[in-house]
């Protein structure tokens, strides 16, 4: 996603509140909080990364089985070409350069003993203890975040909500949901131009939340212009063919049924 964010002046207050909460001395209070960049991290593995890797968690298999060797080709490239979605960069890139390294000695280690698989669970925990981090979910963002006074990635806006317990919607600054940067080319222009055109933002909301096994199967389309709405529900259901086929269960001519806008 192209879109940063900020929270707005009573959003602040309301992520004050969520953050005191959480109670002092727990790790939350500080803007170097290790436990709110933690939980960001995992938020992201859990609800993109994983998906992306086809790793199904769920009521049935809560806790599965990882392959060392699979996992090392992966976390050495650091990447995951192609996304499942394009809900976020950070399908594109695992691990920030510090925490890819922490990750492979962990791995390289397990392997020189002789470990061949390990549990996710277990994958969780290193995450506290080495301070294991995902692309962006790093202390100046999060500072950037509790200020309002910087805009960052939407999507690390939302973990940051999610793991705060708090409604991204509710305390997002609607005034500035997306700048341009001043030496903005022409080029790059036409590519924001071009994502709207294309409802990017709605295909990413909908697939990323397909991808997720706990995630609801309906949505809401409003759109106040009927061509515009058709020509994004089929945008979103060339996406799920395209992106989801694997990870989801839905397919494009249920999501699609009951539409009277357009046809499966």
């Amino acid at each position: 996603m192209t879109n940063k964010v900020k929270a707005s002046p009573e959003g602040q207050k309301i992520i004050e509140t969520a953050r005191a909460k959480k109670g002092r001395g727990t790790g939350w209070a500080s803007d170097k909080s290790h436990q709110a960049l933690t939980d960001a991290s995992l938020y992201q593995l859990q609800n993109v990364i994983l998906p992306a890797l086809g790793i199904s968690v769920n009521k049935d298999n809560p806790n599965p089985t990882l392959n060392l060797k699979k996992l090392k080709a992966i976390i050495d490239k650091n990447c995951i070409k192609p996304p499942i979605n394009e809900y976020s960069r950070v399908t594109l890139t695992i691990f920030t350069d510090d925490s890819q390294e922490k990750v492979l000695t962990i791995i390289n280690n397990l392997i020189a003993d002789d470990r061949t698989q390990l549990r996710l669970n277990d994958f969780y925990n290193f995450f506290d203890k080495h301070k294991l981090r995902t692309d962006r979910i790093t202390d100046i963002n999060w500072r950037y975040f509790l200020s309002g006074k910087k805009l960052i990635d939407k999507d690390i806006f939302i973990a940051f909500c999610e793991v705060l317990g708090v409604s991204w919607q509710k305390v997002i600054d609607q005034k500035t949901p997306f700048k341009h940067k001043k030496d903005s080319t022409k080029a790059t222009l036409l590519v924001e131009v071009l994502n709207t055109f294309n409802h990017q933002e709605q295909k990413d909301l909908v697939c990323s939340n397909l991808a997720l096994s706990h995630s609801p199967k309906a949505f809401l389309v409003i759109n106040s212009c009927s061509f515009s709405r058709t020509w994004m529900l089929r945008r979103i259901a060339y996406e799920i063919k395209t992106f989801g086929k694997k990870e989801v269960e839905v397919k494009p001519e249920d999501f699609l049924s009951q539409s009277q806008h357009t046809s499966p």
